[in-house]
């Protein structure tokens, strides 16, 4: 049966983790709480292992979640464990490939750089060969990650790209759009000002909502561990910063990642 857009969805929370550690005793719970307020999930790999826990998840709960299989750039990954990731990510519950790309290269040395640009190129490979879009990890060093999308993209296609967790400013964000990418935003904007220039500049067509839980809870529920059900707050927050209705934009929010993610073009 083709996949549809369910009436009773209203949110999508386009990067989360109920695949890790934290959330082994209750998986099951937080999911059906995330589909209780009308929230969609996308679980995001960073090691083989979880990975394969996202798919699982994925499998458990059809048409609710979703799984991002991926190597983190601190993940130290291996020949055989590439070729793993590669069968996995050809699962139908597999929408995207990552999480991938740089983490603190300022003060890494040369060959830690090459290893993050040579696994993230793997990934970006991977996910043109599959038609599959790519969730980017960035932190500290967007310049070296512009450097590689720029580079590439003068000789080679691009894969469809979302900046997790972006947390530049508004003159780095638009280097990204200029390259066809998405940004989502997490919780953090429900406690600080610090990107809401960008998110209020940024075209409505191109944002995505996430919470990356566990990590940065929003507020109201600061001091808990993080869940899906809490990408409500992070709408909310930028129908606040963007001035604009809240109903609006979760609904953009949503078609945005039902486009970005290609769910209605899936068969089940």
């Amino acid at each position: 049966m083709r996949f549809k857009l369910s009436t009773s969805m209203k949110y999508f929370d386009a990067h989360t983790h109920l695949n890790l550690p934290e959330f082994d005793s209750d998986w099951s719970e937080v999911a059906l709480r995330a589909e209780s307020v009308g929230v969609s999930f996308l679980n995001i790999g960073t090691d083989l292992i979880n990975s394969a826990k996202a798919i699982l998840i994925a499998k458990a709960y059809p048409n609710l979640a979703w799984a991002c299989v991926g190597l983190h750039p601190q993940t130290k990954a291996i020949e055989n464990e590439q070729d793993q990731l590669a069968d996995l990510a050809k699962n139908k519950e597999v929408v995207a490939i990552g999480e991938c790309g740089f983490d603190r290269l300022a003060e890494a040395s040369e060959a830690e750089v090459l290893r993050q640009r040579e696994l993230l190129t793997w990934q970006l490979d991977l996910a043109l060969k599959l038609n599959k879009p790519v969730m980017i990890h960035c932190r500290e060093a967007y310049s070296e990650l512009l450097t590689v999308l720029i580079d590439r993209k003068k000789t080679a296609s691009l894969p469809l790209i979302n900046m997790h967790f972006f947390a530049g400013d508004w003159t780095i964000a638009q280097q990204f759009l200029e390259l066809g990418c998405y940004l989502s935003f997490t919780g953090v904007l429900t406690f600080t000002h610090d990107y809401d220039e960008v998110v209020k500049n940024m075209p409505l067509d191109r944002l995505l909502a996430e919470t990356d839980a566990p990590y940065v809870t929003p507020v109201p529920y600061r001091g808990k561990r993080n869940e899906p059900a809490y990408v409500v707050e992070v709408v909310k927050a930028m129908a606040r910063i963007r001035g604009e209705d809240e109903t609006k934009i979760a609904e953009h929010l949503y078609t945005n990642a039902i486009r970005f993610f290609g769910l209605n073009k899936l068969n089940f």
